[in-house]
């Protein structure tokens, strides 16, 4: 797909003035957003849980995960980021971008506007069961 990077803002959700703005790695393969953890505790935001995650290299590691408000161009929403370290460099993940309502334009490198699918459109038509229940499943 090639890579990107996309100008970003995150804010503290309960003093939306305490805020920064940075540069992020546009990254489908991770599922969550990361920030260094000093710019997050720069504006007030600390961890709420620790989370487990397997790194690209294999590596199993545990960092703090805190919520925040992600502003990506026009579009804003509460997601939940990583602290990362020090070196890290700041990453927008996969659910950030889907509660954004974005995807990725992979020729142009470059985000774009999705609608999303209701999750009724997602549903399998309801399949009778021996107990006479209705089960619906996801699509495969």
């Amino acid at each position: 797909m090639g890579t990107f990077h996309e100008p970003i803002e995150v804010l503290n959700p309960s003093n939306r003035r305490r805020k920064i703005s940075l540069d992020a790695l546009v990254d489908t393969g991770a599922a969550y957003s990361l920030i260094p953890g000093r710019l997050l505790r720069g504006i007030g935001v600390k961890p709420s849980r620790t989370g487990r995650f397997k790194l690209a290299d294999g590596r199993i590691v545990h960092r703090g995960v805190g919520l925040v408000t992600a502003r990506v161009r026009r579009e804003e929403t509460p997601t939940w980021v990583v602290f990362g370290d020090a070196e890290s460099d700041p990453l927008l993940g996969a659910l950030t971008l889907e509660e954004l309502g974005l995807g990725v334009d992979s020729i142009h490198r470059s985000l774009v506007k999705v609608t999303p699918l209701p999750l009724s459109a997602c549903l399998r038509p309801a399949a009778p069961t021996s107990t006479g229940l209705l089960l619906h499943s996801l699509p495969r």
